[in-house]
């Protein structure tokens, strides 16, 4: 792996570093990110792809917390003219592959996109690297269609039978009790079959 800084006026101390480091799932997205005092300087999607933004902070401090994570996927990130601030930088995955960086610019972010058959466990190796639990929170299942009501159709409840006591206290006698004689039945019409 190539030197990713050039600059020995900068010495480096990886403790002191790790000190401004930290390393947190965002729950909302399943995204691992290296955050350097208030900057989210490298972003790790599940499915691998891996975005480095400087925030404006183009510093020998920002360039070696970004290989701090870079060098777990065999990439890395240097200045190409060795002056870091003010440099062009160069993004190399493991490939060998080069994506441009530059830094010039404030927020400005890369893409690195997700190849190869292990670029899903970049988010896990980073949290793992830094001893940080990773379980990836499930996707929802989108909401379902509302459905249209459903109709019942269904005879009409049957009459309920009203207890002697309740129909004489309410003032009418029920029919065909205490006369001895069977209430009348209601004629009903029958259709006779022609011949």
């Amino acid at each position: 792996m190539a030197p990713y800084y050039s600059n020995d006026a900068f010495p480096d101390n990886p403790e002191v570093r790790r000190k401004s480091q930290k390393v947190f799932v965002d729950r909302a997205t399943n995204d691992v990110i290296l955050r350097l005092h208030a900057t989210d300087i490298v972003r790790v999607r599940p499915n691998g792809e891996v975005v480095l933004s400087t925030g404006g902070w183009a510093t020998h401090k920002t360039i070696r917390s970004m290989n701090d994570a870079l060098e777990l996927f065999d990439m890395f990130v240097e200045s190409t003219n060795g002056n870091v601030p003010r440099g062009e930088w160069v993004v190399y995955d493991a490939d060998g592959q080069m994506f441009p960086y530059p830094n010039n610019k404030v927020n400005f972010t890369t893409t690195i996109p997700s190849r190869g058959d292990d670029a899903y466990m970049r988010a896990r190796w980073l949290a793992e690297a830094y001893e940080v639990p990773y379980t990836p929170t499930p996707k929802r299942a989108p909401a379902a269609a509302p459905r249209a009501p459903v109709h019942v159709v269904s005879a009409p409840p049957a009459p309920q039978p009203v207890p002697a006591a309740a129909a004489t206290a309410a003032g009418r006698p029920l029919a065909g009790v205490g006369r001895g004689s069977a209430p009348a039945a209601t004629p009903v019409p029958v259709r006779q079959q022609q011949q």
